[in-house]
């Protein structure tokens, strides 16, 4: 990829704002409930942390809780994209889709 076709590239992703808050989440394809950590937001995509480790491709719901006075929270089903073995061997780094947004 050239300089000026990455350049292009990047002036069009969506801005990615770090957030560091509570997270929610359940999958109703395994019946799973629990907590997480919201690392960065934007129009199309989630970051976040969990013990859990959601296959790929598969929808889930989260509830993402800011911690400021004046955010609003964020309920939304979501699609897996990626997911990674965070630092601590316990916890994945999770990349989603923001497939709808209920709140």
């Amino acid at each position: 990829m050239s300089f000026a076709t990455r350049k292009s590239v990047l002036a069009r992703a969506p801005l990615r704002i770090q957030v560091d808050c509570p997270l929610l989440l359940q999958d109703d394809s395994t019946g799973y409930k629990g907590e997480g950590r919201c690392l960065y937001i934007s129009t199309q995509s989630v970051v976040f942390t969990a013990k859990y480790m959601p296959l790929m491709g598969t929808r889930v719901f989260v509830q993402i809780q800011p911690t400021r006075a004046m955010a609003i929270p964020l309920d939304a089903f979501v699609i897996i994209r990626r997911v990674e073995s965070a630092q601590d061997k316990d916890v994945y780094r999770i990349t989603a889709a923001i497939d709808q947004v209920v709140r």
